[in-house]
């Protein structure tokens, strides 16, 4: 499960290798501006939509855990 520490110098992530593949790989498309095709997410980015979401969704939980516990470097 996908995680993230949060303070006041930037954000620890927690990540599978699979996860952080996800994340360079969708940030250099992002990066080069490519739509990437649905039927390459997978080949690609080494994760189909479904676990995207829930890594999308673990990350968002890690930070809202920060913002309760006051360690997130913007509470709102």
């Amino acid at each position: 499960m996908a995680g993230a520490d949060f303070t006041d110098q930037g954000v620890t992530l927690h990540l599978s290798k699979e996860e952080w593949w996800f994340v360079t790989s969708a940030m250099s498309y992002a990066l080069h501006g490519r739509r990437l095709p649905d039927h390459d997410f997978r080949n690609v980015l080494m994760m189909d939509s479904v676990e995207a979401e829930r890594l999308h969704n673990d990350l968002t939980a890690s930070e809202g855990v920060a913002r309760s516990a006051g360690n997130h470097w913007n509470p709102f």
